[in-house]
């Protein structure tokens, strides 16, 4: 019996100890991507993410073999996030094969393609995540790999991104638009108007109203980098036109005069 319970004190006592592994894998450097150009790959409209940076093991002990690395990314231009895997979520990247002592790095490479493009050029932030976890999920409960400084589980570089044209190259200090732009306004028979960031896997449509939230004019429109609403049969006034193009939504006010 006391050896029974010595046994199970022992396999207890080193449980503890394993679940007190602590590791601090942070985002040590981004080198790529140093810019994004918006192009096309056959009709398909997009941009290409060339990802590379390093994760860096900070704790004091070490990352084992068999622990799961989760990385991911985001873009944010103005207000919209584009995240990949999805929105909020890393993915994983792959299983410690060998051991990663304190000091130690690990290189993230790859190439993914999105379908997003920007109509202005514009500075935006790249933010690369990187963490670790004992399982091949984010869920599993047996979790002894824990991280006590998670600020650090994420860097972030201010690139350029850039439309078709190639529109604003050698400028440094670029400012995109953070919502919809009106191209003139008062209008009278069109609404001209551009989007930070299309998503060109979604249509854009757009509808307006009057003041009272009364829809008087509705219109949906296939990808480009200006779009135009006829609104002809519109009485003169003070509409609000309302755009969504996948997850996005615009709201802008515009006055109709003729």
């Amino acid at each position: 019996m006391k050896k029974v319970l010595l046994s199970s004190l022992a396999m207890v006592f080193a449980f503890c100890l394993t679940a007190q592994r602590t590791v601090d894998l942070a985002v040590d450097e981004i080198i790529k991507p140093t810019m994004l150009n918006s192009t096309y790959v056959g009709n398909s409209a997009g941009t290409t993410v060339e990802s590379q940076f390093v994760l860096k093991n900070l704790g004091t002990d070490s990352i084992a073999i068999g622990d799961s690395i989760f990385i991911g990314w985001r873009i944010r231009v103005g207000n919209q996030i584009i995240s990949f895997p999805s929105a909020n979520a890393i993915v994983l990247f792959k299983v410690a094969d060998k051991v990663l002592k304190m000091g130690d790095t690990i290189h993230y490479t790859a190439s993914t393609r999105i379908p997003f493009f920007v109509n202005n050029s514009g500075s935006v932030t790249y933010t690369a995540i990187g963490e670790v976890r004992n399982g091949s999920t984010l869920t599993d409960p047996n979790v002894r790999s824990t991280d006590p400084n998670v600020n650090n589980n994420n860097k972030t570089a201010t690139i350029n991104w850039f439309n078709f044209q190639n529109n604003g190259v050698g400028v440094t200090d670029l400012t995109p638009a953070s919502g919809a732009t009106l191209l003139g306004n008062p209008v009278a028979n069109n609404i001209k108007f551009k989007l930070p960031v299309v998503n060109s896997e979604s249509k854009v449509s757009a509808t307006l109203v009057d003041l009272t939230g009364k829809q008087v004019a509705s219109q949906s429109f296939d990808n480009n980098a200006v779009f135009s609403m006829n609104v002809a049969g519109i009485n003169n006034g003070i509409y609000i036109l309302n755009i969504a193009n996948g997850d996005q939504t615009y709201s802008v006010k515009v006055t109709v005069a003729k």
